[in-house]
């Protein structure tokens, strides 16, 4: 959705959305209705990863950051949309790749991959085989001044690895990881400042975001 040059990436929180696989199911509860009881509210029942979410070095690292010890500059700043579809980087993006948009990489806070899978979300196939940065790839991103790594797929890694080798990666050097992300085709060639909030929750590792990007 786009408003104002502000463009929505992120998928709406509800009732029967995808899931990481092995995930609980949100719950999401209407408890009290205007009609009924004067005011209206909703009971959320659901994980820190659900839906367009970030992840902190908490998530994998012992004593690694948290959410609330960040300060909220961490969550906004000019970010690149690479574009990863058809073809042309492959199922693996590899940093030979990456190589190309060095020198806007090197000026950016954020950098969102385009892979188009986000066309996928609420279907079967949403959680399966789709593109990923290889390790070196990663390697090369942890090396470059950035803020945060999002991607419009499931996950940095592929579902059911058990090493999250390009979490560990970019979570080590406090690279945020924001995943689930949609709509980053209208934002490819553009100038524009990525922000994605989350909540601050006391030693959080991750939350949902309402991820934007706004046009410059």
């Amino acid at each position: 959705m786009i408003s104002n040059h502000v463009i929505d990436l992120s998928h709406t929180l509800e009732n029967g959305m995808p899931v990481y696989p092995g995930s609980d199911i949100p719950k999401i509860e209407q408890i009290a209705g205007v009609a009924t009881h004067g005011y209206a509210e909703t009971r959320l029942n659901m994980l820190t990863h659900t839906g367009t979410h970030i992840d902190f070095p908490a998530h994998l690292i012992e004593k690694g950051f948290t959410i609330d010890r960040a300060p909220s500059g961490r969550f906004y700043g000019p970010g690149i949309v690479i574009d990863c579809r058809l073809g042309k980087s492959g199922k693996i993006i590899r940093r030979s790749f990456l190589h190309q948009f060095e020198s806007r990489l090197l000026k950016t806070d954020f950098v969102l991959f385009c892979t188009g899978w986000s066309q996928l979300w609420n279907t079967p196939k949403y959680n399966e085989n789709y593109p990923m940065l290889d390790e070196e790839a990663a390697e090369y991103l942890a090396t470059l001044n950035l803020k945060g790594a999002g991607f419009d797929t499931p996950s940095a890694d592929p579902v059911g690895s058990e090493n999250l080798p390009v979490h560990h990666i970019l979570l080590s050097n406090n690279i945020f990881l924001i995943e689930n992300l949609t709509n980053l085709g209208l934002l490819v060639d553009r100038s524009f400042h990525f922000a994605c909030f989350p909540l601050k929750i006391k030693d959080g590792e991750s939350s949902p975001v309402r991820a934007v990007g706004i046009m410059s």
